[in-house]
């Protein structure tokens, strides 16, 4: 058994497996902690439909999950791998550089896809508002959900997977992971699952080449919080408070429909285009 631990595919499958039996007991016990918080603010039961539609609680919930996350990764992490958990691309030498990076290309990519949904006549400016502590508490919720996600499939699978097997399919089986965690997300569509992968893959092309976490981490964050929080798009099927209220129009392979912006064939072109210059630019380098 012991050898077969020493196989990063190995560690990789079965941390996978331990992943979803954590995120049931895990999800589970958040759910009830954080319903029973909301009997104590509200004084009424919250259901697990309840919990997610108040942000607040929503928020608690996935803080709660990235605890368990952090967790199991730190238990695998020192007893199967012999490392620690900083190793796996927490180093703070020229963070700044790949934390930035990754905030722009997030901020950019979305920006190019709104802009151009505006421009297409797709996209219509409805009102402009500001929730100061709602927007703060977006960086809160986002940065939580982006260093959870981004630890477990890059830090963690894909690290191991490029131990024991070529780049190119490490990037590849730990994107298709990615795109499996979104998958029971409301109004999901194919098109929105295979962004999702595709963003996998672009988070995961910087990972192989730097092998840092600040790059996907920013990325991913500003993603959220600009797709949300800023220009009023669902966020893989969730709807948040945005500062942007607007409304769409047109068929859903072009706007991402229900979904949001993540649905769209155009941010498909998007993602290709991101992956092929990322990589271009990170081989040249």
């Amino acid at each position: 058994m012991q050898l077969l631990y020493e196989h990063g595919w190995v560690r990789a499958i079965v941390f996978c497996i331990a992943y979803f039996m954590t995120a049931v007991i895990g999800g589970g016990v958040c759910i009830l902690l954080v319903s029973a918080l909301g009997f104590l603010m509200e004084g009424a039961a919250y259901e697990v439909y309840e919990v997610f539609e108040n942000v607040y609680l929503f928020g608690l919930f996935h803080f709660g999950t990235f605890l368990f996350t952090l967790l199991l990764v730190y238990l695998f992490r020192v007893n199967y791998d012999r490392d620690t958990v900083y190793s796996l691309g927490f180093a703070w030498r020229g963070w700044e550089m790949d934390a930035l990076r990754g905030f722009l290309g997030g901020v950019c990519i979305i920006s190019v896809g709104f802009g151009l949904l505006w421009l297409l006549g797709n996209l219509t400016i409805i009102a402009v508002s500001w929730n100061f502590p709602m927007l703060l508490f977006y960086i809160f919720l986002f940065s939580v959900v982006a260093i959870n996600e981004e630890l477990l499939v890059r830090g963690y699978i894909l690290r191991n997977l490029m131990d024991s097997i070529s780049p190119f399919w490490s990037v590849l089986l730990s994107a298709l992971f990615f795109g499996v965690l979104h998958s029971t997300n409301d109004n999901v569509t194919a098109i929105g699952i295979l962004n999702i992968v595709l963003a996998g893959v672009l988070l995961g092309v910087y990972y192989v080449y730097r092998q840092n976490l600040w790059f996907p981490i920013m990325l991913h964050l500003s993603w959220n919080y600009f797709q949300g929080g800023v220009y009023g798009f669902e966020v893989s099927g969730l709807d948040f408070y945005s500062i942007i209220q607007q409304e769409i129009q047109g068929v859903a392979w072009l706007t991402g429909g229900d979904f949001g912006f993540e649905g769209s064939l155009l941010l498909t072109a998007l993602m290709v285009g991101s992956i092929g210059g990322l990589w271009w630019w990170l081989r040249e380098g």
